[in-house]
């Protein structure tokens, strides 16, 4: 519809006559602008569908199905669709992620670690040669030498008795080795966490602008409206000046639903390094990845969590070093040795000579100090520090994942109420725009209804990201968030 204002210097005849003719025009274009107005965001399969003021075309129903099949249905294709756009993404991000790859270079190291351990049983060869002159003036009567000098030397020592050195250095190599391996797939949950987060915030956002752009356009063409009835002699310039203040708040919520979808691209860029995608579809966990209650959570955290797991391993390394330094402080060390040199004119002795060595040595080596003991006496307080601390993580475990399950219940009841919420504004919008059709409501009626109605719509979005969110940090809690959110 046009929009038109009478000219103020026309004559009161004019106007009346204006007013008349454009009335029913106005009356019917209150509830076409209004009937503009999207329907309620979508409720979770298996709800009721959301009460609307326009009934669907009659269509021919396909062959029978069941609510609950359609409904199932849907959900499939969704998820599917969801699952084709996610899984890509998540792939890309485990393989380009920083913190993925400290953490892969992290365990490299400790491979590397491990074998240089095992190494430890393996005997040491040393190879000497020199090449040089020398000179020599031996006490009377024994003439003064002088001549070129060759000297080549191998010496193998080979461990036979350890008393735990070496076998703690391998146990203990081998421990961090797997804690190397579990702090990786750690840093890959929580990197995985971050990243739904941030598609989830993302998504949710964007649908929280697009709610608080049509709730302003839409304020903004029915105060234009109520100007123009005002300016033709009808309505309320109280209803103006109501609708203004709306229109205000309005803006205000947009400016903020606006800085907060920044907020969340731009977070979505510091894990992705790339821009976000241009539509994010509701997508959310396989229902059979979730435990059925509180205990089974609980206990599947006990079983699955990573940080208890790396936890675990710090004390059981910690132990480990208790034995390596034990048998590297207090137990002598036994090797077999062999020394093969053949030297020329070295020593004064001119001419070749040749000196085979076989042995077994055993090395005793006592810090008067006592320094052994207090090695083994801070190994052992180490030792007790790191249980502690596992007994610490296996406490606010439980406590973590009871709080975890207790968000997403909260986020679960707060999801119905608001959906429910823009339910009863839609029924509340419809009753409005027929009651304002035969003049018994205000436009300020109207108006309020939309607004509520865009309100609740934009919370039912916030409050089923809020689930989504709550359902990934449960789910990383218990140490059971992988890649195959996606599928």
């Amino acid at each position: 519809m046009p929009n038109f204002v009478a000219p103020r210097h026309a004559s009161p005849i004019v106007r009346a006559t204006v007013l008349l003719t454009l009335a029913p025009a106005l009356l019917l274009a209150v509830p076409t602008l209004a009937a503009e107005t999207p329907a309620p965001a979508p409720v979770a399969a298996g709800d009721a569908a959301p009460v609307t003021d326009k009934k669907p075309p009659a269509k021919k129903a396909p062959p029978k199905k069941t609510p609950a099949a359609k409904a199932a249905d849907g959900a499939v294709e969704t998820s599917k669709a969801a699952a084709m756009i996610l899984r890509p993404i998540l792939e890309r991000l485990v393989v380009e992620n920083h913190r993925i790859a400290a953490a892969q270079a992290s365990k490299e190291a400790a491979d590397a670690s491990l074998r240089k351990s095992k190494a430890g049983w393996y005997g040491d060869v040393t190879v000497t040669a020199s090449v040089g002159h020398e000179s020599q003036r031996n006490p009377s009567p024994t003439p003064p030498t002088s001549g070129t000098t060759r000297d080549a030397q191998v010496s193998l020592r080979q461990p036979l008795l350890d008393f735990g050195r070496i076998g703690g250095d391998i146990e203990k190599a081998t421990l961090a080795q797997q804690q190397a391996e579990a702090t990786l797939r750690d840093v890959t949950q929580e990197v995985l966490l971050d990243g739904l987060t941030a598609l989830v915030n993302v998504g949710r956002t964007r649908q929280v602008v697009e709610f608080s752009e049509q709730s302003l356009r839409n304020i903004e063409r029915q105060t234009g409206l109520e100007e123009s009835r005002v300016e033709l002699g009808g309505g309320y310039a109280t209803d103006v000046l109501q609708s203004k203040s709306q229109l205000a708040g309005a803006r205000a919520r947009l400016v903020r639903a606006r800085g907060a979808h920044v907020a969340a691209v731009n977070k979505y860029r510091a894990v992705f390094h790339s821009e976000p995608p241009a539509r994010i579809g509701p997508f959310g966990p396989r229902a059979s990845a979730l435990p059925a209650n509180l205990d089974e959570a609980v206990a599947q955290a006990r079983a699955r969590n990573i940080q208890v797991e790396i936890a675990g391993l710090g004390a059981d390394i910690a132990k480990a070093e208790v034995r390596r330094v034990r048998g590297t402080e207090l137990a002598p060390r036994v090797e077999a040795v062999a020394e093969l040199s053949n030297r020329r004119n070295v020593g004064g002795v001119m001419g070749a000579k040749g000196d085979q060595t076989y042995k077994v040595a055993v090395t005793m080596p006592f810090n008067l100090g006592l320094a052994p003991l207090h090695s083994i006496d801070a190994a052992q307080a180490s030792a007790r520090a790191a249980q502690s601390q596992l007994d610490e993580r296996r406490v606010t475990l439980d406590e973590q994942v009871g709080n975890a399950w207790q968000t997403l219940d909260t986020a679960r009841e707060t999801a119905i109420f608001f959906e429910n919420q823009a339910r009863i504004s839609a029924e509340f919008l419809r009753l409005a725009r027929e009651e304002r059709q035969q003049g018994r409501r205000s436009l300020i009626d109207v108006l309020s209804g939309e607004t509520s109605l865009f309100n609740a719509q934009a919370d039912a979005a916030s409050a089923q990201g809020d689930v989504t969110i709550a359902t990934l940090t449960l789910l990383r809690t218990a140490g059971l968030l992988d890649i195959s959110v996606a599928e």
